[in-house]
């Protein structure tokens, strides 16, 4: 099982408040590896903490159990992306082609005509050669294309695609 002090730590380079809560969490070498929420959120206001970090933590945290302990399936994971991705204002329509297989299943439009394709992934689960192949074909073309296996994805993407804090 990943610690949240690991989990968090992706986004150590991040400049937003998970970012910071990562960088914060990563330089505590008295930071609990284990525990549960009320004891992790004790040390966060412990080291001072600000608001938007002990928020970028509450939003988090639900992500991390979700990735650490349950194991999302695809499905799940698909249904979070859509609705985060309505939430911050965009679109996440589920996307075929007849007569060509091994498209990915989402394309996801954001304010700003940001574009992308998303494949999404049961953790542990890898792109097939012939989804491989589509993803290239996208990317060569300049369109972004992102596959996704775990709420930690999610957040990340959607940071990215929405330049959203958290």
């Amino acid at each position: 099982m990943q610690h949240y002090k690991d989990w968090i730590c992706r986004w150590i380079d991040e400049g937003s408040p998970v970012g910071n809560l990562a960088r914060r969490i990563s330089a505590d070498d008295e930071f609990p590896l284990g525990g549960h929420k009320a004891a992790l959120l004790a040390r966060i206001k412990a080291i001072e903490a600000s608001e938007g970090e002990i928020l970028a933590f509450k939003y988090t945290w639900k992500m991390y159990e979700d990735d650490a302990f349950k194991k999302p399936s695809e499905s799940t994971l698909e249904k979070k992306l859509v609705l985060e991705v309505e939430k911050r204002g965009g679109i996440c329509w589920k996307f075929t082609s007849p007569g060509t297989t091994g498209v990915p299943d989402r394309v996801v439009m954001a304010p700003w005509g940001r574009v992308a394709f998303v494949e999404m992934k049961a953790p542990g689960k890898k792109l097939r050669a012939l989804q491989r192949k589509r993803a290239d074909q996208i990317l060569d073309l300049g369109v972004p294309f992102y596959c996704l296996s775990s709420n930690q994805d999610i957040l990340s993407f959607l940071q990215e695609m929405f330049d959203s804090e958290i």
